[in-house]
């Protein structure tokens, strides 16, 4: 059953993130270039990551990818109300 959902999550994450971007945010053919900007960086990222699992403990790295993503949703936020 988990397997199922973790399927459904990446699928649903594939397929509804361009389509809000289209259908909420405006985007028109600029979609592909924002999703492949994020693929880009995550791909980017791996090495980093194995080079930081070797050698620290993995809460560090964690708390700081949450941490970004904490301050980017705040900046977003603020942006969008102007």
């Amino acid at each position: 059953m988990r397997d199922q959902r973790e399927a459904f999550l990446g699928v649903g994450s594939i397929y509804l993130t361009p389509l809000f971007l289209g259908e909420v945010r405006g985007f028109g053919a600029s979609i592909g270039l924002a999703i492949f900007s994020t693929g880009l960086f995550q791909m980017l990222s791996i090495p980093l990551y194995a080079f930081l699992a070797n050698r620290m403990d993995l809460r560090w790295p964690l708390t700081f990818g949450i941490s970004l993503f904490a301050v980017s949703t705040w900046v977003l936020k603020n942006a969008i109300e102007r």
